[in-house]
Formats: structure tokens, C-alpha cells, sequence
């Protein structure tokens, strides 16, 4: 089983220093240590990181999109500002 220090886990994994320095004191993450009390993670630890990490960009993937349609509402909306009835519920002339 690899060990990687901090550095060397942030680069295999793309989160940075400060987040697995966060989740190690906020115990999402804890590192282990050394005798020395360094930080180190194994390739458990990269596997369980890319596989949160996977989930977050699903989510963030999903934000834009949603972001996306909000945006494309308002426009529909601001097109058809001046007439009151958009033209698939106007009432046919009698």
C-alpha cells in the first residue's frame, strides 16, 4: 500500500491543501500520521477522495444546467414583455 504526503495526495486527488487539511480537522478526511505528526493518506484514501469528489462535480454539472434554463426563462420572459399574451395562449379572433 502507497503512502503520499499531503502535497503528493492533493496533487493525485485535485483538492487542494487547505480543503484535506479541512476535512482532516472537521473529520471527513482524517489523515493519518506519523511519528513525526505528519499527514499522510493511502490509495483507500484516493479512492474514497474520487469518489466524493466525482459526486460534487455531478452536483455542480447539475447546478449549471439548472442555471442555464433559469437564465433561458427570464429571457423568454423578457421577449415577450411588451405583449401580454404569448402567442400559444392567445384567444383566437371570434
Amino acid at each position: 500500500m502507497d503512502m503520499y504526503t499531503l502535497g503528493e495526495f492533493a496533487k493525485k486527488t485535485r483538492v487542494t491543501v487547505h480543503t484535506l487539511q479541512w476535512w482532516d480537522r472537521e473529520g471527513r478526511l482524517i489523515a493519518r500520521r506519523t511519528h513525526t505528526n505528519r499527514r499522510y493518506y493511502t490509495d483507500d484514501d484516493v479512492q474514497r477522495v474520487l469518489g466524493q469528489v466525482t459526486e460534487v462535480r455531478k452536483e455542480a454539472i447539475m447546478y449549471c444546467r439548472l442555471d442555464g434554463l433559469r437564465n433561458y426563462g427570464k429571457a423568454l420572459k423578457k421577449a415577450f414583455a411588451d405583449d401580454p399574451q404569448p402567442p400559444d395562449t392567445a384567444e383566437p379572433n371570434a
